[in-house]
Formats: structure tokens, sequence, C-alpha cells
């Protein structure tokens, strides 16, 4: 958090694309995410969620004919760096993979593939293949509540509920966002 907090005081923009609940495949993952996602908007991020079900596969590394079952996720870990340079890696940021595995990443110079997975991002998060997060200020001292932003069958849909497969889904995810799994050890 303080790395982005320090580029956005630097005018950089960020702007991240990860997993949503409904298309997330790990809900150990997904209730950690959950406390950062306000943070991230008030610094200014810009925050997309995949959906499992694509409105366009361009981008996404993924066909038509499979994304049709609604079961796209993301898993990889890419970051480009003015569009010159990206790191590809494995390595997940939680206590287990930054003290027990062994994960591998690489910083590649390419200013052509950088652009070429800049160019596949834009296209992951137009507004049928993510939801843009967004802050909606209630005021008199309540915390903000998220908006998802997306475009189904080319219609623009605003949902105040965090889109889900299931409410079982939605209760089973914050339950486990009780637990204390992100604390340094």
């Amino acid at each position: 958090m303080q790395l982005l907090r320090n580029l956005r005081q630097h005018q950089v923009r960020v702007a991240i694309l990860t997993n949503s609940l409904e298309a997330t495949p790990g809900l150990f993952a997904q209730s950690g995410y959950l406390q950062f996602r306000v943070p991230l908007l008030q610094e200014g991020i810009e925050l997309y969620e995949a959906r499992a079900l694509l409105g366009n596969t361009r981008g996404s590394g993924q066909t038509a004919r499979i994304s049709r079952y609604g079961n796209y996720a993301l898993h990889a870990k890419l970051f480009v760096f003015d569009r010159r340079q990206l790191f590809i890696g494995s390595m997940n940021f939680d206590m287990r993979s930054k003290r027990l595995n062994t994960e591998v990443g690489l910083i590649i110079d390419s200013p052509a593939l950088a652009e070429q997975t800049a160019g596949r991002f834009a296209a992951m998060v137009q507004p049928q293949n993510a939801y843009a997060l967004t802050l909606l200020e209630p005021g008199s001292g309540r915390r903000p509540q998220l908006i998802w932003h997306t475009e189904v069958n080319g219609i623009a849909m605003d949902y105040a509920r965090e889109p889900a497969h299931s409410l079982w889904q939605r209760i089973e995810v914050r339950g486990l966002s009780l637990l204390p799994l992100t604390a340094e050890q």
C-alpha cells in the first residue's frame, strides 16, 4: 500500500485488475483483498475486477467458446512500468508466499512486449469484461459504499451489492475476511 501511495503522490497512474468475487477461484485470497478496496480507491487508484463471464474475450487469453461457461479468472501477476518494462511472476501478496513458497519472477525490458501487455489490460478492463469500482461517499461519518460499474449486453449496469454467484458465497468470503490471515508472524 505504501508503494502505491507513493506512486500516486507523484501523480503516477496506477490501475489494477484482479478477480471479482464471482470470478475468484479462491475465497481465501478474495477475503484478504476485501480490506484493501476502499483504501486503494481513496488513493486514486483505478480498480477493476474481472467478471466470470466475459462480454468480449479479446485480450483475455481465453476463447469465446470456453468463456461462455462463465468460468473466467485471473491468476498471473503482471506489472507494466512506463510501457517499457514488465514484471511477470507467481508470487501472491500474502504471508505464505512471502515466507514459505518458492516463487519466481522476471523483469523484462521490452517496450514492445510492455505495450502489448498494456493493450491486453486495456481490453480486459472494458465494461463488458470487468467491473470498475468507485466509491459513493455517504457523509455523516459512515463508510464509503463500493459501487460496481459494468455493461451487460450493451446496457450500463451499476451494482451496490458485490456481484457474486450466490448469497452463500458473499457470506463465506465475509466470514473468512474476519480471520487474521494477513498478520505478520
